[in-house]
């Protein structure tokens, strides 16, 4: 398990802002140790955008199933001491 931190993001068809959120994240002067995308049945591009981070981004697709599920999902996968939840367009 690592010490650190887990960002975790519940997104559904955030195409638009979720790469800006993505950036801003790793972005920051002290780094997080996992940035977990928990999709929540997007129709759009939100998968793509998170997956071309590569191995920076764990992508967790799921079937709609609302908000607290998709945070579910990456509090699940999470391995940090540590969760932080960002909204996707912030």
């Amino acid at each position: 398990m690592a010490s650190g931190v887990s960002v975790i993001i519940a997104v559904r068809n955030g195409e638009n802002y979720l790469a800006a959120a993505i950036e801003s994240i790793l972005g920051q002067t002290i780094p997080v140790d996992e940035i977990i995308v928990a999709d929540d049945g997007s129709s759009d591009g939100t998968v793509a955008i998170a997956r071309s981070f590569g191995g920076t981004v764990k992508v967790l697709p799921q079937q709609q199933a609302g908000q607290a599920a998709a945070q579910n999902a990456g509090i699940t996968a999470a391995t940090g001491h540590f969760l932080s939840f960002n909204d996707h367009d912030d």
